[in-house]
């Protein structure tokens, strides 16, 4: 039972810590470039216009603008650099037969060079 209790304090406080270190980034990239901070609060402004409750997951199909924000935050932000582990099934050529991967090999992904890879994300 202490295994459990100690897994779930561990799960606890990565997700805070995670959504803390998003939260804080986000606040910066709007420092940063008062365009995304005027459009983003232009959006949020509207959705609560003549509402008497608090924005819920109820509005985000109209919140269009502020989930490119969020997703584009969580891009540059960058938090896990590294993706978890994988293992490749069975041998592999990649790149055209550049590169071969025998049956077993460790992958660890570095998702940041994906993540700002202009070809993939654009300017």
């Amino acid at each position: 039972m202490d295994n459990f209790r100690a897994l779930c304090y561990d799960l606890l406080l990565a997700g805070q810590e995670t959504t803390g270190n998003t939260l804080s980034f986000l606040v910066l990239y709007l420092l940063l470039d008062q365009r995304v901070q005027s459009k983003l609060q232009a959006e949020l402004d509207n959705l609560v216009e003549g509402c008497e409750e608090l924005i819920g997951l109820s509005q985000r199909p109209q919140a269009n603008y502020t989930n490119a924000v969020i997703n584009e935050v969580q891009r540059l932000c960058n938090l896990l650099p590294l993706n978890l582990s994988h293992k490749t099934m069975f041998d592999v050529e990649i790149m055209d037969g550049k590169y071969f991967l025998k049956e077993g090999t460790v992958i660890l992904p570095q998702i940041s060079c994906l993540l700002y890879d202009e070809k993939v994300n654009g300017k």
